[in-house]
């Protein structure tokens, strides 16, 4: 059976006598039970061994394919790599205790947990295989990582493991500094929770996590399996506060999260923008009193969660003269913020013109347009938009 079922350190060095001739030399360090072909074929898709199908006898791999696989070996196979002299690349091992999905309508419990996925083979026949989905996969992984922390010797691989009632006491004393795991979901609010979770929504509640005092575990539908959530996962999920879908989060959710609320930032512009005294310090510092003054305006229109986020001027860091500020403020002014605000206002002319002023936005009858200016006088207007009251 193709597996990894040792450690060992290759060494090569020259013969004295026979100058030309390089011995090779393997020693080994530990014998292990380790991943087998189809978990590296996973872990490596794209390595060398896997692309010869292990045909041969030493195969080199990247650095991040060599930290990833130590990780694998120390988290799901009790090494201490440590003693063994060997050291894992903690970069890219704090990378993959991150990972980040983007939810769509589209989105379902198939991709997110577990589901059956069309597999073939050589001779290119289809056959149906369960697969497990991101969510599936880093709760294994925060789970394994917290019995290596533990000093349990139990994986999940396939089965959740029984732990005695000393063992779950051992986990829960190291908690406070166990590896922490996060799963990022961007755009939340643009899946189907109650589709995408299923049954797991119960899950999510700390109280109900693997090793808390109300542990819950369900059996999945697919594999039928066991399956619990642990305590040192933490699910950040992101979205945009003007997006019209965020009252139709599932109200069973928002009792599992809580929100942190992320308005414009007019001082991390600052920080951003003005710290050198450069030529373009005048049309930065425009940018930014124009930026408070429209979210002023629109608070007052229309409401606080449409603010323009202060993401849009950062892009003026990179402006060192006033005529390249000019031009790149002309551009999110124009192809960016106007257009955000006509979406806004589509069926309000009066407010548009209220939250603008009359160089950039012609009122007629019930329809609007836009004015575009350049240089000098788009600065001038910019100017007056910033300075004036609102009507």
């Amino acid at each position: 059976m193709k597996k990894i079922y040792g450690i060992g350190r290759y060494k090569e060095s020259k013969n004295d006598e026979m100058k030309n001739v390089i011995r090779h030399y393997i020693t080994v360090l530990k014998l292990i039970d380790g991943p087998s072909y189809s978990d590296l074929k996973t872990m490596l898709k794209d390595s060398s061994p896997i692309r010869q199908n292990l045909r041969g006898t030493l195969f080199s791999l990247e650095s991040e394919e060599g930290s990833r696989l130590l990780k694998e070996l120390r988290d799901k196979s009790r090494l201490n790599l440590s003693e063994l002299g060997i050291e894992v690349d903690e970069e890219h091992e704090d990378l993959e205790c991150i990972r980040f999905v983007t939810f769509h309508p589209s989105y379902s419990y198939e991709e997110f947990v577990e589901g059956l996925r069309p597999k073939a083979d050589k001779e290119g026949n289809i056959k149906y295989e369960i697969e497990d989905g991101i969510f599936k996969k880093i709760c294994k992984d925060a789970f394994n990582a917290l019995m290596n922390h533990a000093g349990i010797d139990e994986v999940w691989e396939d089965e959740l493991p029984e732990l005695s009632k000393d063992e779950k006491q051992i986990v829960v004393d190291s908690l406070e500094n166990a590896p922490k795991f996060f799963l990022v979901i961007d755009e939340i609010n643009r899946g189907d929770i109650s589709r995408i979770f299923g049954e797991l929504i119960t899950l999510l509640e700390a109280d109900k996590r693997l090793f808390a005092e109300n542990e819950l575990t369900v059996i999945l539908p697919y594999s039928k399996e066991k399956f619990g959530v642990p305590p040192n996962l933490y699910i950040i999920g992101t979205m945009n506060t003007a997006d019209r879908s965020i009252a139709l989060i599932d109200v069973a959710l928002r009792r599992r999260f809580g929100f942190i609320e992320l308005m414009p930032d007019y001082e991390v512009l600052e920080d951003k923008l003005l710290s050198s005294d450069d030529e373009a310090r005048d049309v930065k510092e425009l940018a930014i009193d124009v930026l408070r003054k429209l979210n002023e305006r629109i608070r007052k229109n229309y409401d606080r969660d449409h603010q323009i986020g202060h993401s849009y001027l950062l892009k003026l860091k990179e402006a060192k003269t006033g005529d390249e500020a000019i031009q790149s403020l002309q551009f999110i002014w124009y192809h960016e913020i106007l257009p955000l605000l006509q979406e806004y206002f589509y069926d309000s002319p009066e407010k548009l013109k209220r939250v603008l002023n009359d160089a950039f936005v012609r009122v007629e009858e019930n329809s609007f347009d836009f004015e575009y200016l350049e240089g000098e006088r788009f600065v001038e207007e910019l100017r007056k938009v910033s300075e004036q009251e609102q009507q």
